[in-house]
């Protein structure tokens, strides 16, 4: 019960406390080392929950290839606001790992072919809209690749409450939705310059998401 309780804590902090603060000591758009540090703490306390169940409370591939995934995701948060290409390169290594430690609870079905289908098609449609703003082209190319293992993402988490019993199955599969919403959000916020708001709910979401695959991985459920 207290790993529940230290990230309902850790999440509640983010929000109200860990966020603002960052918000408020960024240089315009820009880190600082310490709204850096700022920035990657809510997903080190989230990796922090997904190793303590790695590491002996709960172990196997699930809690494994989950801890490695927010670990990942953990540098991406840091290196996102120094190289963009690059801590996009590692989220996608991230998601990777995602996907292996969702597939690794149920074996694969036709339905996860079919969501991957649908989630690809909805994806690309929505970064279609924005293709054209996109004027490097690396990245644009990336992003198309980065939309595709959000698709398996997705086809790997939704079936997961249908196909597996417990409350592990239904935390990952909204931690893996609020994952994909974030992202899209995300890209929103930065082609379309929305306001402060909008990021620090694009963000929130973010920090959601990856608490929620963390508590996952936790034995109890």
């Amino acid at each position: 019960m207290l790993p529940f309780v230290l990230a309902a804590v850790g999440l509640l902090l983010s929000w109200i406390v860990i966020m603002p603060v960052r918000f408020h000591f960024m240089k315009g758009d820009d880190d600082t080392p310490f709204t850096f540090v700022l920035k990657g703490l809510p997903t080190a306390m989230a990796a922090a929950l997904a190793c303590y169940a790695a590491l002996g409370h709960n172990p196997g591939p699930y809690a494994n290839w989950m801890a490695l995934g927010l670990i990942i995701c953990l540098l991406a948060d840091v290196v996102l606001g120094i190289q963009f290409a690059v801590g996009g390169g590692l989220f996608l290594c991230g998601h990777i790992c995602y996907v292996i430690a969702l597939t690794s609870l149920v074996p694969l079905t036709l339905w996860h072919g079919v969501i991957f289908a649908i989630a690809m098609a909805v994806l690309q449609g929505f970064l279609l809209a924005y293709r054209k703003r996109m004027t490097d082209k690396l990245i644009a190319y990336g992003v198309c690749v980065y939309a595709t293992a959000l698709s398996a993402l997705l086809a790997a988490a939704l079936p997961l409450p249908y196909l597996a019993e417990g409350f592990q199955p239904v935390l990952a599969a909204v931690g893996a939705v609020l994952f994909v919403l974030s992202d899209a959000t995300l890209c929103d916020n930065m082609i379309n310059n929305r306001p402060l708001p909008n990021q620090y709910i694009s963000l929130g979401i973010y920090y959601t998401a990856q608490f929620l695959l963390g508590l996952s991985t936790l034995p109890v459920l």
